[in-house]
Formats: C-alpha cells, structure tokens, sequence
C-alpha cells in the first residue's frame, strides 16, 4: 500500500524537530551547548557503526573514554540515542577493557602548585620498562603543562640528565619557551647538578615532590596512565616493538579530547583555537562568538569547586591532627634491601619528628639512625608510634 498524503505530512512533523536546512532558522532541539547556531550531519542507522569505530577505534579517536568519544563526535554529527549508543560502544571495546591500569590513589594534596597562564608549570617523567622498539628506543619521556593538560612525548635510548635536558629543549622550549617552574619527582636524573645548570640556563626553577608522594603531581601520574592505555590498545602484540611510533602519532589526539576537569580540549586551553581534523573538513567554517579571555577564565572557575577543597581541608586536618615536634612517629618506607622478600620485611621504622610544616610537610631526626632518606617527608607517610617501659631485667 502506497503512504498518502497524511502519512507524509505525519513523517514531516516528526522529523522538523531534528535536523534542520542551512535555509531554516530553527535550532536543533537538545542541552544547551556553548556554541550557538552550529549545524551538525544527521547520520542514517547504516553509518552509525563507521561513525563510531572512526571516533572511538580509529587513530583520531585514541580509544578514548564515554565522555571524550561522545565529546568528537556531537561536535559534527547527531541522531537519536547517540550517547546511549556511544556508551555501548565503549564499554564493549575489548581492547579498552584488556588496556585500563589501575585506579589512582586517593589522598589529600593541599598546596599543589596552580598555574596562571600555559606553560607557567610543565612537569615531566619517565615511563621505563618499555620493550626496545625497532628505532633502538627504551623510555618514553613525558611533558605536561599543568595548566592545560597539554602533552608531549619523546622516545628516548638514553635517560642521563644530559639527554633529559636536550629533550625538554627540543619539545618545550623550541615550541613554547622557557616554563617558569618544572615539577619533577626526586628521581636522580632530575635531580643531577647538570639538569640544574640546565635550569639555571633557562631562568627556570625547579620544584621535586616529596618521596613517594605520586599525587603531589597527579595531573602528570594521570597523564602517563592515560597515555599507556592508549598505547597499549594500538601496539602489536607480536613483539612490541612499535610503541614509540604509536606514542608520538596519540599525541595530537590526546591533546584534541575533551577534559572534563577543565571542560574542554588540551589544545583549545594552550592555543585558544580549534584544530582542523578530518571530520571538519565536512563542515563549513564558523566562527566562535565567545572571547576567549572569557571562555578561559570561566573555565577555570567552574574547574575549582569551593565543595571539593572544603572537603579536602576538612580531611588535611583530621590527617595533620595528633603530631608535634619532638614524637616518636612510625615511617613507612616501601623497600627492602636487596635480596629480602618484601612481603616478609617490617616497611614502618621509628625516627622522631623534628619539625612541622602547615604544607603537610614534617622533617625528622634522621642522623644517628641509621636510616638514608631525605628527613622531609609527606605527614600521611607517618602514623603515632606507642612507646612502652622496657622490660626490667634482674641482676644476678
């Protein structure tokens, strides 16, 4: 049976409220979105499936999360049910599944450093026990600019402070400049007298963390946990050997995903413009009505929560409670000596507080212990130790 007439006009209304012509005015029905008046490609059911295997699997996709798949796509495309779709899609991902680390670990961090422009603050570490790759590589060395998530990555055979210099020079300096501080661990490479001449050369300071402290930098611990998942979706089973290639071609896709801490993308916080990909190219180019010194500076309000750091300070203080100069506290120091199992070895040793700091810092008496570790160490590394009478002995 033929549809009449009715049944178009029926058909007709429906669709009126999804896609619209660049002839029509009226908008597309959906949340409120921060760019106004763009217009986006309906996809047929039939398409559906490249669409998201060409954001998700694809090399312009990165294997990223619900949120960042949803984020590329939404941008140039629609149809109804796409999130629902997206999130399926995901969570079925089996190389996204066999590639996840483990979650961070959650703890206080009052007094991380908060950057005001781009490239203010750029921390960097190393990625180490990596299959030597066909171009001879074995580490993979990593910068972030802590202000907008913005990631870069150098391949390296050698880590001496020496080559750890030429690097940043080759992916910072040359592009951006000088940063004004450099966070690093207290890894020895970082903390050599010629990564200091380096820095001296470059009017830069220097910042390390306190030892075994991962979440005093955890924008950069997250970064590297991010950028192996993606890895290691892409990298060959058989040997492994071309993570390197893959690492630096993820760069550009990493920096072009959606960040829900600072609601928008790494490359638009550090360059205040949107990058010109493949999907773009079937759209017409429109420009953005918001400044954006506006745009940055909501952004960065929205991503501070007055909620969040209540609740951290509340917990900083139930932490920092019950320690005073002169206690006798335990010291947790994860390692052993050299062949001694560690699941066998006492980590907790007891030195005595010599100083207390309001950034959660606390010197202790180290000479005449015994102990080699740096004396200022993060409060929630120790816990009160009970000190009893020893025993009396009898003289015979």
């Amino acid at each position: 049976m033929e549809p009449g007439k009715e049944d178009y006009e029926s058909l007709r209304s429906v669709c009126v409220g999804f896609a619209r012509s660049p002839r029509l005015s009226t908008p597309t029905p959906e949340r409120p979105r921060n760019k106004q008046s763009e217009l986006r490609l309906v996809v047929p059911e039939t398409l559906r499936a490249d669409m998201l295997h060409y954001s998700h699997e694809d090399f312009q996709g990165g294997h990223q999360g619900i949120n960042r798949t949803f984020e590329r796509l939404r941008s140039e495309f629609y149809w109804i049910g796409m999130y629902a779709d997206i999130q399926k899609f995901v969570r079925e991902c089996v190389d996204c599944a066999s590639a996840k680390g483990r979650p961070p670990v959650i703890g206080p961090s009052p007094g991380n450093i908060e950057p005001r422009y781009s490239f203010e603050v750029v921390s960097i570490d190393f990625v180490t026990e990596l299959p030597e790759s066909d171009r001879g590589n074995t580490y993979l060395l990593l910068f972030q600019d802590q202000f907008s998530g913005y990631v870069m990555c150098k391949p390296m055979r050698n880590t001496e402070a020496q080559d750890v210099a030429e690097a940043y020079e080759e992916c910072v300096f040359r592009r951006f400049g000088a940063s004004s501080m450099i966070r690093h661990d207290q890894d020895p490479r970082f903390m050599s007298k010629v990564f200091a001449r380096f820095r001296d050369l470059l009017k830069s300071k220097q910042r390390a963390t306190l030892g075994y402290r991962p979440q005093a930098n955890g924008q950069q611990e997250r970064s590297v946990q991010t950028v192996m998942r993606s890895v290691r979706a892409y990298v060959a089973e058989v040997d492994q050997s071309d993570w390197d290639e893959h690492a630096e071609r993820l760069m550009f896709v990493l920096n072009t995903s959606f960040d829900a801490a600072s609601l928008d993308t790494p490359f638009y916080l550090s360059k205040n413009e949107r990058p010109w990909s493949g999907a773009g190219r079937l759209q017409r180019n429109y420009s953005y009505a918001l400044a954006c010194g506006e745009d940055l500076q909501k952004k960065a309000e929205r991503a501070r929560s007055a909620a969040e750091t209540r609740k951290w300070r509340e917990h900083s203080d139930r932490v920092k409670a019950g320690f005073e100069a002169g206690d006798s506290v335990w010291l947790y120091i994860p390692k052993v000596h050299t062949g001694l199992s560690r699941k066998l070895a006492h980590l907790w040793h007891g030195p005595r507080i010599d100083e207390i700091n309001d950034d959660f810092r606390v010197k202790l008496k180290i000479p005449g212990t015994g102990y080699r570790v740096n004396p200022w160490v993060h409060i929630s590394r120790l816990k009160p130790r009970a000190l009893f009478p020893k025993r009396p002995t009898s003289e015979t």
